[in-house]
């Protein structure tokens, strides 16, 4: 893969930065192209992770940061995927919306279209998120999107998606949302 991944969904258009590009957004003025509230607190943190993953060996093309914009709007946030997946053809994702985003359900569409662009890649059999226990927005993003809590543990959930997901919620599952 040569080029950077486009990921359409119904609602939202996320582009890939590579690595070098992530390096230097945060730098400088401002994109034109960017909500006035993005980047947020959140995107760098996930520029760090990119950065980490490159470091680790664990970067691939298409398995790292993009960009979250609404279909002829700006950009509001953006998603990642933690690292390339791992040896089960594992994948986790994040991600983050600034406040001029939420409510539209965006980021429940952007996930959507992530989790499919990962599935139909052949390394991948599962992507999964962890979320606090008390994050309920972010929840409702994995639970719309199509993810199912399999785990709690030490007051975070873990949510999966994908023919190598597990059967079923794992042992220690308590209080199972609906």
């Amino acid at each position: 893969m040569t080029h950077r991944v486009v990921i359409e969904g119904d609602l939202t258009v996320s582009e890939e930065v590579w690595p070098a590009q992530a390096a230097v957004m945060l730098d400088g003025p401002r994109r034109s192209g960017w909500a006035s509230d993005y980047p947020t607190p959140g995107t760098r943190l996930t520029v760090d992770r990119l950065a980490a993953s490159v470091r680790a060996g664990t970067w691939a093309p298409g398995f790292g940061m993009y960009t979250l914009r609404p279909r002829g709007g700006l950009v509001c946030g953006g998603w990642a995927f933690s690292t390339a997946p791992d040896e089960a053809g594992r994948v986790e994702i994040g991600y983050g919306l600034a406040p001029s985003g939420r409510g539209r359900g965006l980021m429940t569409d952007a996930v959507r279209a992530a989790v499919r662009w990962a599935l139909a890649q052949p390394a991948v059999r599962c992507v999964w998120a962890g979320v606090d226990h008390d994050n309920h927005p972010s929840i409702a993003v994995l639970e719309r999107a199509g993810l199912r809590r399999v785990a709690d543990r030490d007051g975070s959930r873990r949510y999966e998606i994908g023919p190598g997901a597990s059967d079923g919620p794992a042992p220690g599952v308590t209080g199972r949302s609906g």
